[in-house]
């Protein structure tokens, strides 16, 4: 190569790395304190969450008795969320039916609830490099009108959980909030539809929610759990569409000892007033969440429709030495 091909490589090098400098910019492949990336590229296909090599997720569960690429979808007409855009990956749908029993235990059938969950597939529940120091869960989530959820039910859609599965660390909420009492008439219940991030229940604490928005149809809603193991405190950030983050509530005490899997999805809780005692088993779940199949991929459609939640730029970073990424192209730490 010519010396002065060279000596104009180099220059060129130089005056980007000043220009990114002074305008506090960083490009997408900044990746340095991102310790797991859950967002899906743009190549991968339904069968690859069924193959334990492929995946960011595992891939035996949270779900019913049938594979991943029977429970998730690929959205076609929903646009990338924020921290999708830049980095080039695609929505993903997760989704119930008649057939989303969870095996507990492998021994007993959660016919109480209708469950789809993905957890990272590096996250084992006991180990700590997603449970110590500072740890930003970053997640978006839309409602899709094809695939409505029953609003008069409660949905868990994104929580930790503790490595003794008996308490959350903090959870994503939507729906009515599910109520044991025999005294509740189901069918009198008024759906509520907001998205509430509410604080954890270890040492058998009442969760208290922390912070609430109307879950409209067509948004992206942007969040970031910030928990600090240290301090045991809990912080969330938020936004709509493209928006930066921001803090809507600040640091607060919040018991999150006790390790954990992470998990993204949908829990769908039973009717309110049904369970009584034994939630998880017993309580009553209308049927008729149906799978459909468009004609050539197995079935004719039924007209009966599955119930989704499309999620989007999900990872989770280390904020133990720099703060969260907040955007996309604005000054200051971002990606």
């Amino acid at each position: 190569m010519p010396s002065s091909t060279v000596t104009a490589l180099i220059l060129f090098s130089l005056s980007v790395t000043t220009l990114i400098e002074a305008t506090q910019l960083h490009w997408p492949l900044d990746l340095s304190n991102t310790i797991w990336d859950g967002r899906i590229s743009s190549w991968m296909d339904l069968e690859d969450f069924d193959s334990p090599t492929l995946s960011p997720y595992n891939e035996t569960h949270v779900h019913g008795y049938r594979s991943w690429s029977d429970y998730l979808r690929l959205p076609t007409n929903a646009k990338r969320s924020l921290f999708d855009y830049e980095h080039g990956t695609v929505p993903l749908e997760v989704t119930v039916d008649d057939t989303s029993l969870f095996l507990s235990g492998g021994e007993n059938l959660q016919y109480g609830f209708r469950r789809s969950e993905l957890n990272p597939v590096s996250n084992n529940g006991t180990d700590d490099h997603f449970v110590e120091g500072k740890r930003a869960i970053h997640f978006s989530v839309r409602s899709d009108d094809k695939r409505p959820l029953d609003f008069t039910h409660e949905y868990q859609n994104v929580f930790l959980e503790t490595n003794a599965y008996d308490a959350h660390q903090f959870t994503l909420k939507t729906g009515t909030p599910y109520d044991n009492s025999t005294s509740i008439n189901s069918s009198a219940v008024t759906a509520t539809q907001t998205l509430r991030i509410e604080s954890g229940t270890n040492d058998g604490a009442v969760e208290k929610t922390l912070f609430e928005t109307e879950y409209n149809g067509g948004t992206w809603h942007n969040f970031a759990v910030e928990l600090d193991f240290d301090a045991n405190t809990l912080a969330a950030y938020y936004s709509k569409d493209y928006a930066n983050l921001e803090l809507v509530v600040p640091a607060t005490a919040n018991n999150n000892s006790g390790g954990g899997l992470y998990h993204f999805g949908i829990i769908k809780l039973p009717a309110s007033g049904t369970g009584n005692g034994s939630v998880p088993f017993s309580g009553y779940q209308p049927s008729n969440i149906e799978e459909i199949k468009v004609i050539g991929l197995g079935k004719e459609l039924t007209g009966i429709l599955l119930q989704g939640q499309i999620y989007g730029g999900i990872f989770i970073e280390d904020t133990s030495e720099r703060a969260l990424k907040t955007g996309v192209w604005t000054s200051g730490y971002v990606f």
